[in-house]
């Protein structure tokens, strides 16, 4: 079943005409020449053409109300055995919405099924939440609304159907396919099963169209027709969604975006609280959307050719708070202290015997067995293809990993060296190279000082260790125009790591009033709002692209000067806080975390790690 919004859209149109015999018309036939059943060859349903006649049984100028669309309309054309049936019934909402052509602006009703006026359409379906109210369509512009049960509207009977579970609130229609993935057998689509944040349609739609799951890499934003089969309009305690569809955290009212704008200015919205649809959000709405895809679709894409998972950025490893004067206190006495929060914590096993360790939080496998080389940056690279021509430990995907790659595994817990020193027993306390070159200077390269867990950039010629890793790519190698959405709620999602800014910027505070103002900040109708880690505040920085370190398409005003230092939320030696340079690209354990004030950015997580 394809349910496009414009019958432009099918290759050939899926419309037969019938006479009232049963036998079929030619193709540019209309009602004057003997049409009277339109029969859907995409879901399978017979439809009768409307008369402009008033003594016909079909005439189209005819109104019911909603008992009188079945008891009456339906049960005359049974009883006339209207084209060769007697099993006309009045559609559910998802039938009577496919035959609907939202690319036309003088009603949305095709002109092949006769006369049919511009007004409400009855549905079968009653609305839930007042069962004197039942829903209808309105065909000037294809959205669905509840009417009076005494209101009279116009009715258009249909028959038959490919599969009688479409439009009906039977759930055995959706199968969990285990892997992120709902799959409806009546329609033929596949759904993200999971909610993605609130942003822009446009956005939406681009973040749909770049969602790499289930090894799946044709997803799209659904159109409204699309959207609304999985409303399901026997209304649930929680919402209007099948349970196979999880509920949304945080969220009162369920706007979810369908591909499309209304008069360039208004966006397709069906409401999953109230059930509605309509064009009543803004173009720039931040609104919730799901993907959808084919089922019977493209294969799965090659791996090389997939999106990844966010990458996820893990806990520092810093388990002890300290107060302003350096004192140790409890892990949660401090609100929003890096020791306090602790979404992901590291995670590793070693493998071949210990020649590697796997970070079972980003997949990653670092390599464990060769602490004692030490290259220039150039030899290094060498060093990697060295490692996969002889395929070590079976490997051939050896490579320098990426500056917050090699960060992810840094510890921050004051101990020496920087890192799990039980799964990591030679590592050194010194520079480890990645394979980011310097963006401002050719003849420097950025390494992870775990001395501490500071980046540095040093002189390619210098001789530094190396810690090759084997899968996956540098994440924050993607693009920024790929990368980033920027919300019309001025917050930015980074899809690379699942995180969520604060795209204005913050006053300089000191670092307890700074916890303060993300605690009880409230944008974006989110409430959750933390001041970043200096492993998360640390993927702002823009290593790859023009001569800035921040991304000034993002974050226009971010500030540089005097220092360009925004602080994290994590401590070195109890008095001093970690924090990243937007003025120089590093990082380090500059802030006074007593006296000194200094601007922030406010993040959240959408993708919550266990």
């Amino acid at each position: 079943m394809k349910l496009f919004e414009s019958l432009a859209a099918y290759p050939v149109s899926p419309f037969r005409k019938f006479d009232g015999a049963g036998k079929e018309c030619a193709t540019g036939a209309d009602y004057a020449g003997g049409v009277r059943v339109i029969f859907d060859e995409n879901t399978g349903l017979y439809w009768e053409v409307k008369s402009p006649n008033e003594s016909d049984v079909n005439f189209g100028g005819k109104t019911f109300t909603f008992s009188e669309a079945a008891d009456v309309h339906a049960s005359e054309l049974n009883t006339a055995k209207f084209g060769g049936y007697d099993d006309w019934r009045v559609p559910n909402k998802d039938e009577l919405r496919s035959i609907m052509d939202y690319s036309r602006t003088d009603g949305v009703i095709p002109l092949i099924f006769g006369n049919c006026p511009v007004g409400d359409y009855w549905t079968k379906n009653v609305y839930r939440l007042q069962d004197y109210f039942s829903w209808v369509l309105y065909s000037g512009f294809g959205s669905g609304i509840a009417k009076r049960q005494d209101a009279k509207n116009f009715v258009l009977a249909v028959r038959s159907g490919n599969d009688r579970r479409f439009g009906e609130s039977d759930a055995s229609r959706f199968t969990d396919n285990g892997d992120g993935t709902v799959t409806d057998a009546a329609t033929g689509l596949m759904w993200q099963k999971d909610t993605n944040p609130r942003m822009g349609p446009k956005q939406a739609e681009k973040f749909c169209a770049n969602l790499s799951l289930a090894g799946y890499s044709d997803w799209r934003l659904p159109n409204i027709k699309e959207l609304n089969t999985i409303l399901n309009l026997d209304v649930n305690a929680q919402s209007w969604l099948f349970s196979a569809f999880p509920m949304p955290q945080n969220e009162a009212m369920l706007h979810y975006a369908a591909n499309g704008v209304f008069e360039n200015h208004f966006a397709w919205v069906t409401n999953f609280t109230m059930g509605y649809d309509g064009y009543y959000g803004g173009r720039d709405a931040p609104l919730l959307s799901r993907a959808v895809r084919y089922a019977d679709g493209a294969k799965p894409a090659p791996a090389s050719q997939t999106e990844k998972k966010p990458f996820v950025i893990t806990h520092t490893g810093q388990t002890k708070a300290f107060d302003l004067k350096g004192r140790e206190v409890a892990a949660d006495r401090i609100w929003g202290l890096d020791a306090e929060r602790v979404w992901t914590a590291q995670k590793y096993t070693a493998e071949e015997d210990g020649k590697a360790v796997r970070d079972e939080q980003t997949g990653l496998l670092w390599d464990n067995a060769h602490e004692d080389v030490l290259l220039t940056w150039n030899e290094a690279h060498e060093y990697v293809r060295a490692l996969n021509d002889m395929h070590y430990l079976g490997k051939t995907d050896w490579r320098l990993p990426g500056r917050e790659e090699l960060r992810s595994i840094a510890v921050y817990d004051d101990g020496y060296p920087a890192i799990d020193r039980a799964l990591f027993p030679n590592a050194k306390g010194d520079c480890y190279w990645t394979g980011v070159s310097g963006k401002t200077d050719s003849d420097l390269a950025w390494g992870i000082y775990f001395g501490y867990g500071c980046s540095v950039p040093y002189p390619k010629t210098r001789r530094a260790n190396v810690r090759a890793v084997s899968g996956g790519d540098d994440p924050f190698r993607i693009p920024s125009k790929e990368r980033f959405i920027v919300n019309a709620d001025k917050t930015v999602t980074d899809t690379a790591t699942g995180l969520m800014w604060m795209q204005e910027e913050t006053p300089l505070l000191k670092q307890k009033d700074a916890l303060v103002f993300c605690k009880e900040l409230r944008l974006g109708g989110y409430d959750d709002w933390v001041m970043p880690s200096l492993k998360e505040l640390a993927t702002l920085i823009n290593l790859y692209e023009g001569s800035e370190w921040f991304f000034p398409e993002l974050f226009p005003d971010t500030n540089t000067k005097p220092q360009g230092f925004y602080q994290s939320s994590t401590v070195f030696g109890g008095t001093f806080g970690w924090g990243c340079n937007f003025q120089f690209g590093f990082d380090g354990y500059y802030a006074d975390r007593m006296n000194g004030a200094y601007p922030f950015r406010p993040m959240r997580r959408i993708t919550k790690e266990n």
